[in-house]
């Protein structure tokens, strides 16, 4: 039984953001985790816009927005590059018009907003000298194994 609580301390304080590197200092957080998971929000919210399901569609503007959060908080600063202030400036004002037009019903709203989060993503790459990541709309078939239709 101890060996099992050993073995769980171990890895909590691993996985724990605040986890240390071998000489004993903070170890960085990485921010692309957090970006691949924003990323697969923003498709998978693409793919409930396209299916006009407005319950999963606000589940995943909801779920970009606390990634958002979290990335502030955790990531404040990165190489230089003001993280925090960075989403707060392009990624914010994306998701208000999304709220609304998905509260609205008013699809077509709802995709042009879409289309525009995809775009200030993409800005936000420019601005941060990572312009060779290119986010794309959600295409082609949504992913095995959810079903995107009310």
């Amino acid at each position: 039984m101890r060996r099992t609580w050993v073995w769980l301390a171990a890895a909590l304080m691993a996985a724990s953001p605040l986890a240390c590197d071998q000489r004993g200092k903070a170890a960085p957080v990485e921010l692309a985790p957090y970006m691949s998971r924003l990323q697969r929000y923003k498709q998978r919210l693409g793919f409930a816009i396209e299916a006009k399901n407005q319950k999963l569609a606000a589940y995943y503007l909801k779920e970009i927005d606390e990634t958002s959060e979290t990335i502030s908080l955790k990531v404040p600063v990165l190489d230089g590059q003001p993280i925090a202030e960075n989403m707060k400036s392009f990624l914010e004002p994306a998701i208000s018009p999304l709220e609304r037009s998905l509260k609205a019903g008013d699809w077509a709203a709802t995709a042009g907003a879409y289309q525009t989060l995809v775009e200030r993503c993409n800005a936000c790459h420019v601005q941060t000298r990572h312009e060779f990541i290119v986010v794309l709309p959600a295409s082609g078939e949504p992913p095995r194994g959810q079903r995107f239709s009310p």
